[in-house]
């Protein structure tokens, strides 16, 4: 199958500062090994605990974060072995919109220069075809002229993301990573956003990289689901299929925790023993056994790999 967006056997270790004579230096694994691919048109949702590296892969990718190891592709394009020059040009396809609207927007400009910032960074475009082009991109996000002078701080927090997205899609991308784009906004308004990049989606046939820890909104969004946990991704699939069965123990978990509208469902709730390990001091095997209730002997010796289960579902677990 070929992929928009390639990502194979990335690994980002950050070293830890000891003191100036020490000679043991000491790492933080936020990403180890991981490995996956998005179609073109298709949206996949990256999910897991707070600090499992979810962020970290999306700033990878966009090259904001130098890798340790690994290759990100993109259009067939290695992102990491690209000069300067190229890589400024694949940008232009790649989008990223950050989780907290209020502080990725500077609060000196007005949204008409927030907007039209990537454009005259990028292209000749300028007077009455910068600001033609600043209202077809605000009128994409269900705003308009009237908001073009106002400051950041005049909006909401579903306002201001619409306005982080309409600078986004300012360059015509193909593929955007979006970073936890609704955690810091009211449900209800959520529900607009997401709604909202559903309908750009489709208008623009984007590709989305979507990071959440909110299983319910991955669920709405996604076509497939890549679950992780302490930097490596544990399951992966359909996402009809992760939420109807999932294989993995961490993810049976996750998805028991879920809220479910229906009275008459009943759930069994899976409760988690234990911390989630230190990424500077991962266990040996499988790095879910400190916290599994089906830990076997085999689990404490070696990590599992990613396998197939069923067509397009994958799970790292001795289980299978």
């Amino acid at each position: 199958m070929s992929y928009l967006v390639e990502v194979n056997h990335l690994k980002k270790y950050f070293p830890l500062k000891k003191g100036v004579f020490s000679r043991h230096k000491d790492f933080v694994c936020a990403v180890d090994n991981v490995s996956f691919g998005i179609s073109k048109g298709e949206t996949l949702g990256l999910v897991g605990e707070s600090g499992c590296g979810k962020t970290t892969i999306g700033r990878t990718i966009m090259k904001l974060i130098e890798p340790t190891s690994g290759n990100a592709f993109f259009d067939s394009n290695n992102l990491f072995l690209l000069n300067p020059k190229k890589l400024r040009e694949i940008r232009k396809k790649i989008a990223l919109v950050f989780q907290d609207p209020y502080s990725s927007l500077n609060p000196r400009m007005q949204v008409r220069d927030i907007i039209a910032e990537p454009l005259t960074t990028h292209t000749d475009i300028k007077n009455s075809q910068l600001r033609d082009k600043v209202l077809e991109l605000l009128s994409y996000v269900g705003m308009g002229k009237e908001h073009m002078m106002r400051y950041p701080h005049q909006f909401s927090g579903g306002q201001l993301q619409r306005i982080s997205v309409a600078r986004a899609l300012a360059l015509n991308p193909s593929f955007m990573v979006l970073d936890e784009p609704t955690s810091a906004l009211d449900v209800s308004v959520q529900a607009q956003v997401l709604n909202l990049l559903a309908d750009l989606q489709e208008t623009f046939n984007l590709t989305y990289l979507f990071i959440s820890h909110n299983l319910s909104v991955v669920e709405h969004i996604s076509h497939r689901v890549a679950i992780m946990y302490l930097g490596r991704i544990v399951e992966m699939g359909p996402t009809k299929n992760i939420f109807a069965n999932p294989l993995h123990p961490y993810a049976k978990a996750l998805l028991s925790a879920v809220p479910n509208p229906d009275p008459d469902h009943q759930q069994e709730e899976v409760i988690l023993t234990g911390d989630v390990p230190s990424p500077v001091n991962i266990p040996e095997g499988c790095r879910f056994h400190t916290r599994c209730n089906y830990k076997m002997p085999i689990c404490q010796r070696i990590e599992p790999d990613l396998k197939e289960k069923e067509p397009g579902h994958e799970v790292a677990c001795h289980l299978y």
